[in-house]
């Protein structure tokens, strides 16, 4: 049984008793209402995308509900560096960087905890399950009694992730479990970008790549996009057209999605065009706008082949930005901007204009005609932005901006350093937090310790001394066990664990001697410390040859060189020393700014959309609730497909229905069973019987209830379902091709698979399915035919 259920903008699949959460957007309201009871409920969390939309509120709600922190979580690499960034960038904008709140280093600890994957990486997860199962038949007289019995089963749920082409590291999410097989594409693009290759869902010959074919439901998102063939020049026109005003332009955009498109996209205009646009100043004001430049230069093989390329051929990473001034502060803004003309273009955060320097910058530009706000990707909800682009759409004429004439009132954030006292007061509580977790780490250090030694008090193992030994070198931790008086209950302890927290290390001895552990002789570089500290110090691990590697360290550290020292961006540890408060004001504001709109959102377009669920043709397709038109879109896909279509907005029952049990074939019938070999080692036959009550009593005797026996009598004969002749198999060309060679015919494999056989006639595999034999009508093609057939078994 597969249920599914919106909470918020997440998507919550229960297979069973299996729970799988997909995304973590809730708001605060909805998780304490939910709290601890849920999460503690939830067996797997994933992850699709790394903007707010998708992951914001995950961090803070892990340290606000310990059961939510301890719920596996799955992402890609990319997902998980981008969704740092964009956590903490939309924190500090709303001002829950704080003690009350998380800090930038519990956030680090939080991501870093969530699993990598790769792409098309198969994860097998177990899961135990409880469940009632009707097993046993008793007689008693002529009565017969199933008895139900509570057993616990070991079930497991295969994840595997497959490239989105919406974002960097994006996820459609395949979920197996028994009979049921889920796709969840919330949002995709088919089509690829600047930097990004098209979703995973078509193959080179424009087939529907088979693990994705045909799933028992598919999850979709309802936000769609425009086919837009040249957004590079729209987009350079929508900005020329400001500039000759003598105008500036902002572009708000998401930080952990979209934002690279748009870095890549005017870089590229930038420096194609370096005569037109003299004293502008390009600006990407962010706080981490350094760190997000360099995990993108880090994870280029999760990019496009031409942005591998073009990394090659230049030697330097696409998102070395020339023409880019990275800020992290309006001072520093103001700072750069004198230096030009005083026009600017500036890419910053938030997409929604709701928080954040994109907010800020919106007042100071909002009352001057000359300037021009340009959107990139299309805001849902209630936001300063969804109202700025219902404005414009319903003004917009021929693809040209809108001027806004209006006035409002917003409320402003301000953004000011603590006070000395606060500031006194913060470090106080951040220290005290860092020191209760310390604690807790410590005592589940040693918990472990204990565990393993009352299990196997006279033997200790290698793994017991590296945990020794990481305990001893972790620094505090370790002077919380062993100089520390804690208050711990030792009253089930048992013999020498009564003694905490002394813990006594044990020397392993064989009949050779004492065993030689070969990371004592490592180079200093070699130990595992050592090397996770270097891994840290990179932030990406990756099996390139060590030619890209020295390109790719020399790429980030010529974009580091290029921040000045006294504009030196913000780090994790500066977003902790530096808390600010957050305070709101009221402000009457006029907007007379344009309003533009060119679509780099990089979904899927409605059209194509429609033709690709056509080739997928899943048995149910259920739209998200994401957008104004997810009615409209629904209504469109029924018109062109047949799909069972509808927009998920409460519990949704889905999935395929099925009841197991076991039938002993008699041995009557197994003699009568004609069985033909398949490739693989497997075998075949045809069953064709009468389901009656298992009588065989013996000691050996299956555990089945029932039995399949042959049909004898004419009535059933006559009753008995009949099958048109079917052919199963998997042909494999190598196996076809040494069939043929034994039969005179020359076969060679050519470009692209195909086998041709004597000059005359191709066989080519089109997927796993489908093959065909193609060549001109004679006895040659006939015969190969039948080589061909020959290779399935036949049943009916």
């Amino acid at each position: 049984m597969l249920n599914l259920e919106p909470i918020g903008k997440s998507t919550l699949l229960s297979f069973g008793e299996t729970r799988v959460l997909i995304d973590f957007a809730l708001d605060s309201q909805e998780a304490a209402e939910r709290g601890d009871s849920f999460f503690e409920t939830l067996n797997l969390v994933l992850f699709t995308h790394a903007n707010a939309a998708h992951l914001g509120s995950y961090a803070l709600a892990c340290k606000l509900y310990p059961a939510l922190a301890a719920v596996p979580a799955y992402g890609t690499l990319p997902v998980i560096n981008m969704g740092r960034i964009a956590t903490l960038e939309a924190y500090r904008s709303q001002g829950l960087l704080s003690s009350e709140h998380v800090t930038a280093t519990e956030i680090e600890i939080i991501f870093d905890n969530i699993t990598s994957i790769k792409y098309l990486q198969p994860i097998g997860i177990g899961i135990r399950s409880k469940g009632e199962v009707a097993t046993t038949a008793t007689e008693d007289g002529d009565s017969t009694e199933l008895t139900t019995t509570q057993v616990t089963t070991h079930e497991t749920l295969t994840i595997t992730a497959f490239n989105s082409g919406h974002s960097l590291g994006g996820t459609i999410w395949r979920l197996q479990h028994q009979q049921d097989n889920v796709v969840y594409a919330v949002d995709w693009n088919h089509a690829k970008d600047s930097h990004l290759s098209g979703a995973a869902f078509l193959q080179k010959g424009g087939q529907i790549v088979s693990a994705l074919h045909r799933p028992t439901v598919m999850v979709c998102g309802s936000q769609t996009g425009l086919r837009l063939k040249r957004r590079d020049i729209l987009l350079w026109s929508s900005i020329q057209k400001a500039l000759k005003r003598g105008g500036s332009v902002l572009l708000p955009t998401s930080v952990g999605s979209r934002v690279l498109e748009v870095i890549h996209m005017l870089d590229d205009l930038w420096t194609n065009n370096q005569n037109s646009q003299q004293g502008v100043t390009l600006v990407l004001l962010t706080h981490l706008g350094a760190r997000l430049l360099e995990y993108a230069s880090s994870m280029l093989e999760w990019m496009s082949p031409s942005i591998i390329a073009e990394w090659e051929k230049k030697n330097e990473s696409p998102f070395q930005t020339r023409n880019f001034k990275i800020v992290h502060s309006m001072d520093q803004f103001d700072k750069v901007v004198k230096g030009g003309n005083g026009q600017f273009v500036v890419v910053s955060v938030s997409e929604d204009l709701e928080s954040g320097f994109s907010r800020l910058l919106f007042n100071r530009l909002a009352g001057d005609e000359r300037n021009s706000v340009l959107f990139t990707e299309r805001s849902e909800g209630s936001s300063l932005a969804t109202e700025l682009q219902d404005k414009w759409e319903a003004a917009e004429k021929d693809g040209h901006s809108a001027k806004m004439d209006f006035q409002t009132t917003l409320k402003m954030p301000s953004y000011t350093p603590l006070s000395e006292a606060e500031m006194k007061e913060y470090r106080t509580t951040v220290e005290s937090q860092q020191k209760d977790l310390q604690m807790v780490k410590a005592m589940e250090l040693r918990n472990k310790e204990l565990l393993e030694e009352a299990e196997a008090e006279e033997m200790m193992d290698s793994s017991d001394d590296e945990d020794v030994s990481r305990m001893q070198g972790s620094g505090q931790e370790y002077g919380f066990l062993h100089g520390t008086v804690l208050d711990v209950d030792v009253r089930d302890a048992v013999g020498s664990l009564r003694n905490f927290p002394f813990y006594q290390k044990r020397q392993r001895v064989s009949e050779y001697g004492i065993p030689i552990h070969p990371s004592d002789f490592a180079r200093v570089e070699e130990r595992p410390e050592v090397a996770w500290k270097e891994r840290e110090r990179n932030e990406f691990d990756t099996n390139e040859p060590r030619k890209r590697q020295r390109r790719r360290k020399a790429a980030v550290e010529q974009q580091e060189e290029r921040v000045e020292e006294d504009d030196a961006p913000e780090t994790i540890t500066s977003l902790d020393n530096q808390p600010i408060r957050v305070t709101y004001e009221n402000v009457d504001l006029t907007i007379t700014c344009h309003v533009d709109f060119v679509d780099l959102s990089g979904r899927i377009d409605e059209r194509s959309l429609g033709m690709i669920m056509h080739s997928i043709h899943p048995k149910k397709l259920l739209l998200l609730d994401d957008s104004r038109r997810a009615d409209d879109l629904c209504s469109y896909l029924k018109r062109e497909d047949e799909t069972d279509v509808h927009v998920l907005r409460g519990l949704t029952t889905a999935g395929t229905h099925s009841f197991a049990v076991d039938i002993q074939l008699t041995p009557e019938l197994s003699r009568l069973l004609n069985w033909q070999q398949l490739s693989g080692g497997l075998s075949l036959a045809h069953v064709v019987g009468k389901v009656a009550k298992n009588e065989d009593k013996s000691e050996d005797a299956p555990l089945a209830a029932l039995a399949l026996r042959p049909i004898v009598d004419a009535a059933d004969l006559a009753v008995a379902p009949r099958i048109e002749p079917l052919r199963v198999g998997d042909i494999r060309l190598a196996e076809l091709k040494q069939a043929l060679g034994k039969l005179g015919f020359r076969a060679v494999f050519q470009a692209g698979g195909v086998l041709v056989v004597d000059g005359k006639v191709s066989v080519r595999k089109v997927d796993e399915s489908n093959l065909v034999v193609d060549g001109g009508i004679g006895p040659d093609f006939y015969a190969i035919k039948e080589v061909v057939r020959a290779q399935l078994a036949q049943i009916g």
